[in-house]
């Protein structure tokens, strides 16, 4: 038994083991392949459904483009935590983008994209062979609350509001003690207009 890497250039990669017969077309055929408008590359250089294969071999279809050249191929891995185990990808564009592209990945709001745990600034982020590039859930900042028009104290302390209450509470006694010394003049005001009506009768 034999392990190999099997997948298509951009694209995921699977890791699969061949027992028996251990050729491309075995190993496509296993992987659910169709080799058809593509070139075959094992490790690079150029291959037939009948090339033999060994221990660790990487099985590449590559789309058929004037110009592609034999190497450059970038291996890395990509995933979403939570919910995206790690998954080996191929691609000649060493970009984050093209990683996520390549993957099928689209980034959702309130996450953003890491390469080896560093944060990824632009799409145009470079990555290199052997990387793990991975997309985390961040924490959205709260938007700070709208301050109510011409409120311009800002919320008072707990001390602040008790030295309000004490103040509030210390006039009331004041206004209190002016009207109880009033009614004590009324009163004796009123006693001396009864006396003197009194005395007059």
């Amino acid at each position: 038994m034999i392990n190999i890497r099997v997948g298509r250039l951009p694209g995921r990669i699977v890791e699969i083991a061949l027992n028996g017969e251990r050729t491309v077309a075995t190993a496509l055929a296993t992987a659910g392949l169709d080799p058809a408008g593509y070139e075959i590359r094992v490790q690079g250089a150029p291959a037939t459904p009948a090339t033999t294969l060994s221990e660790g071999d990487l099985v590449l279809l590559v789309k058929k483009i004037k110009g592609n050249a034999d190497d450059g191929i970038t291996l890395v891995r990509v995933g979403r935590v939570p919910g995206m185990a790690l998954a080996l990808v191929a691609v000649e564009t060493e970009t984050v983008g093209a990683v996520l592209e390549a993957a099928g990945l689209v980034l959702a709001e309130g996450e953003a994209v890491f390469v080896n745990d560093v944060p990824a600034t632009s799409p145009d982020t470079p990555v290199r062979n052997g990387d793990a590039i991975v997309i985390k859930a961040v924490a959205v900042p709260d938007e700070p609350e709208e301050e109510l028009e011409g409120d311009d104290d800002p919320c008072p302390s707990l001390e602040e509001m008790a030295e309000r209450e004490i103040s509030a509470a210390m006039e009331m006694a004041a206004r209190l003690a002016e009207a109880r010394t009033a009614y004590r003049d009324a009163k004796r005001d009123l006693e001396s207009l009864l006396a003197e009506i009194r005395s007059a009768s």
